[in-house]
């Protein structure tokens, strides 16, 4: 065997590796809660009263040693319940209530542990429709950008007759749309 097909026969743990599950009550009843139960179903369950507010997993400073067993192992299910879309200006023009926040890695220079606690678990929020319509009801609310600004840098706002056009993003001499070139080269 080389030595890459011995490295591809090794297992790579996964980075998550969920064997216990924190979630609030509202979220076990909804719809992608079960889903996401029926796929860890092995997980030991332990119902919360709130994902932000968790006393046996943040700001426990002595259990800095299982920090990495911890938050690959450990999955935490909410509800997001502040639905709120904020100015931002640096990197995007708003900034949209998130679905999930967390991190599995546990990385030398990373802030998020001192702010949130020790265990920086992956928290998933199951109203994703929720949080779409959200901040579908804010863009909705926006009028049409008539001038870049410095969020978006190379994007220009071309309208036509019916308006239909939007946001068009000119990358590498080519007109996109979202992702969709309605000008192939």
């Amino acid at each position: 065997m080389t030595a890459l097909g011995a490295l591809k026969a090794k297992a790579t743990p996964p980075p998550l590796d969920v064997v216990r599950i924190l979630i609030e009550p509202a979220a076990a009843e909804h719809p992608r809660g079960r889903q996401i139960l029926d796929r860890f179903a092995h997980a030991e369950r332990v119902e919360i009263a709130s994902h932000w507010n968790i006393p046996d997993l943040h700001g426990d400073s002595d259990k800095v040693e299982e920090w990495v067993r911890t938050k690959r192992g450990v999955l935490v299910l909410g509800i997001k319940k502040t639905l709120t879309v904020r100015p931002n200006g640096r990197s995007g023009d708003f900034i949209a209530p998130s679905h999930s926040n967390g991190c599995a890695m546990a990385c030398a220079y990373c802030y998020v542990s001192g702010r949130k606690g020790c265990a920086n678990t992956i928290t998933t929020f199951v109203n994703i429709d929720g949080i779409a319509a959200a901040i579908e009801r804010h863009a909705s609310k926006l009028d049409p950008k008539t001038t870049p600004n410095q969020v978006d840098e190379g994007c220009l706002q071309i309208g036509d007759a019916t308006g239909q056009l939007g946001p068009l993003v000119l990358q590498s001499g080519n007109y996109m749309r979202f992702g969709h070139n309605p000008y192939p080269p």
